[in-house]
């Protein structure tokens, strides 16, 4: 393994690919053991006299967006482990105009994948790293959210999804 992490190739094996083996990553799934999970980095900014006036003026009208995706990926077949970036984005808009802008990136830690595919690996990373990492940036929302004074609904809960 090296020293960094690698950027992540997004032409890789995905759950709808010809070559995607259910067996195979039932066997990374039933293996993985989610050994760290860390806050990496954090961006908040919130124009906060603006956001205010919006509230006054137009009650509820500002909504959250956000995304996540995985940034960077490393696996060590002959250890075993694995090393995963996740960042996730939220932003309050009025119209194209941000608002409000949070950016959390968090490194995973899974081990005992010794033997397995790689593509796999990542694959098993890309779906279970979202829904570990998304809880602690909901929160991270919510947080910098009310240390600012400002009232926001929760960001919504993380449903399934195979792509």
């Amino acid at each position: 393994m090296t020293n960094s992490l690698t950027r992540v190739d997004t032409d890789e094996l995905s759950f709808v690919s010809d070559r995607f083996d259910e067996n195979e990553y039932a066997q990374v799934a039933q293996l993985a053991r989610l050994q760290q999970v860390h806050l990496m980095s954090c961006e908040y900014e919130a124009k906060i006299p603006e956001i205010l006036v919006q509230q006054d003026l137009e009650h509820g009208t500002l909504r959250p967006s956000y995304e996540g995706e995985p940034e960077a990926y490393s696996f060590d077949r002959e250890h075993g482990f694995s090393v995963g970036e996740y960042t996730w984005r939220a932003d309050v808009k009025q119209g194209r105009r941000k608002l409000l802008k949070l950016k959390c990136t968090y490194v995973l830690v899974y081990d005992n994948f010794q033997d397995c595919d790689e593509a796999y690996t990542y694959l098993y990373f890309k779906k279970v790293g979202r829904f570990t990492t998304y809880p602690y940036f909901r929160t991270q929302f919510s947080v910098q959210v009310g240390a600012s004074g400002l009232t926001f609904p929760p960001l919504p809960s993380l449903i399934d999804r195979v792509d």
